[in-house]
């Protein structure tokens, strides 16, 4: 018999917690929520101040069995559930079961939370207990509550209007009409045909090109070559001019490094370099922060990765500083307190970063599976990178020039004089500068003309949808892999190399619902109005009764 127990969500989590409390605690899972609304009947009361009707589901009644149990042997029941909305009403749920089984009688019950899962703050957790969070748990019955509504009123409607529709979401839907707004912009775009000049030059053997951005005093959007006819008549009268090189410009440019990374960063960066899906990057984050085995058994090596938060607990600052000091010297360190972006931040209170700064990737490699290092070796050098010093880099660019000054041509060139943070995320290199001066004369050694088009703004990927979602205000962080995942699942988009399309069944879906709701469901300002009122009730700004 235990004098003390700890219920936590995932059962992986549970031993390596109950390896670093030792043999006074037992640590058991209660496997995600155990209480939710019904599916067979309507499980909130709109008359009645929309009061929720929560049921224990058939698959979770051996669970209760189990954690019934465990409570009776025990002297102290510890609630340590995920710090966030569901952690929090997953707890509050758990002390209702007991309670109304009376099973806490006598017994002390704790709110504990575990913002990495390390000895250090497993034990500063179990050392600072605290009250559940009422406008937490609101928050989360408010969100549930009005996506079931959502769900249950309007599915109905397109099962006899799209037979081939499986449910509407309050959040996928309009995620869906996102996707369908870019694919009607991209029906509608109409190419337009131009042309690029681009000469080749040279000086002492050396070469180099610059491309043509100016006539006659025209440039930029305003200079387009539209014909082949008209890039003809450039080219002839290009190839019978003598050029000069009419100016050398340098500009230096300091590059700051990015913060560290949030729930929704992570799953952006995870996208564009790594090619992870939202919902691969946090389930490897899941494993990462849960615990692995490295050797010594199960530790946690990062922190809780649901959180719109960039800020740094001032010990991870201090190591961060010692390691790059260290490592790369005085130089290289810069210290910066970053601030949350997300005015309603609600979730945990420090960005996703490593437990320990010196488990460097490489050190542990041997022990991952392919993925989990690139995610870990991805959040490590984020973290480090975001405490370096600034890039800074030498701009030149070149405008060389016909002799009558009629046509320009703009050469760039970028050399990296400091690298800074680009020690962890290096910048591609450019060509070299040629060995030139102001008022050369540079010989034409040949004219190269390409057809173009414009084209339409590029598909969403799951990156570029996840920044738009966030954007708009469109569901939070915590969630976006899931709404992913299911409109993927649900068949009403496709993810085609790395691009996102419309499946006819969701346009169907956006076009049916915009008729009924497209003052509310469908509305995106209604939808971020809603994140900030739920955001409001957590913040406790906002009660039931407004």
């Amino acid at each position: 018999m235990s004098r003390n127990l700890v219920i936590v969500e995932s059962a992986t989590k549970a031993k390596t917690i109950e390896k670093i409390l030792g043999e006074d605690f037992k640590v058991v899972s209660c496997v995600g929520h155990i209480s939710d609304l019904p599916v067979s009947e309507i499980g909130v009361d709109v008359d009645n101040n929309f009061k929720p009707k929560y049921i224990i589901p058939d698959e979770k009644k051996q669970v209760i069995k189990d954690l019934k149990k465990h409570v009776k042997q025990s002297e102290k029941v510890w609630l340590a559930s995920d710090e966030d909305r569901e952690g929090e009403a997953i707890a509050w749920h758990v002390k209702k079961v007991l309670e109304d089984k009376k099973l806490l009688k006598g017994k002390k019950l704790e709110r504990v939370v575990f913002n990495e899962i390390t000895k250090k703050a497993v034990i500063q957790g179990i050392e600072n207990p605290r009250q559940i969070e009422p406008h937490l748990v609101d928050a989360y019955m408010a969100r549930r509550a009005l996506d079931y509504l959502v769900g249950f009123n309007i599915s109905p409607i397109l099962w006899t209007k799209l037979p081939g529709s499986k449910s509407a979401g309050r959040v996928q839907s309009v995620a869906v009409s996102i996707i369908k707004d870019k694919e009607d912009e991209i029906k509608a775009f109409v190419p337009e045909e131009y042309w690029n000049i681009t000469n080749d030059f040279s000086k002492n053997k050396e070469s180099y090109q610059g491309k043509l951005f100016e006539i006659d005093g025209i440039s930029g959007k305003n200079l387009t070559i539209s014909s082949e006819t008209e890039a003809n008549n450039i080219e002839s009268e290009i190839k019978k001019l003598e050029y000069k090189i009419n100016s050398i410009k340098s500009k230096a440019r300091k590059t700051k490094p990015r913060p560290p990374f949030t729930t929704s960063s992570l799953q952006q960066d995870a996208s564009s370099r790594l090619r992870l899906s939202p919902s691969r990057t946090m389930a490897l984050a899941q494993q990462l922060f849960q615990g692995l085995d490295l050797g010594n058994g199960e530790e946690g090596l990062i922190t809780y990765m649901r959180t719109d938060s960039n800020v740094l607990s001032e010990d991870s600052l201090s190591q961060v500083g010692s390691f790059i000091k260290t490592n790369y010297g005085d130089d290289y360190h810069n210290i910066r307190k970053y601030k949350t972006r997300s005015a309603n931040a609600q979730e945990a209170h420090e960005a996703i970063r490593p437990t320990s700064i010196n488990r460097t990737p490489e050190s542990i490699k041997n022990f991952l599976n392919e993925d989990q290092f690139k995610l870990y070796d991805l959040i490590w050098r984020r973290t480090v990178a975001s405490q370096m010093a600034e890039s800074e880099n030498k701009k030149t660019t070149v405008i060389t020039s016909s002799e009558n000054d009629k046509y320009k041509f703009l050469s760039e060139y970028d050399e990296l004089v400091f690298e800074g943070f680009r020690k962890l995320f290096p910048q591609k290199e450019t060509d070299k500068i040629p060995n030139i001066n102001e008022k050369d004369t540079v010989n034409l050694e040949s004219v190269i003309k390409e057809q173009k088009f414009t084209q339409h703004t590029p598909r969403y990927s799951e990156a570029s949808l996840i920044k738009t979602m966030e954007e708009l205000g469109v569901g939070r962080p915590s969630t976006y892999a899931s709404i992913l995942n299911t409109i993927k699942e649900k068949k009403y988009i496709w993810v085609i190399n790395r691009s996102i399309y419309i499946s006819p069944v969701g346009n169907a879906l956006v076009e049916e619902l915009k008729k009924y709701f497209s003052d509310s469901v469908m509305d995106y300002k209604f939808t971020e109005k809603m994140e900030n009122d739920l955001d409001q009730i957590s913040n406790g700004n906002l009660d039931r009764n407004d």
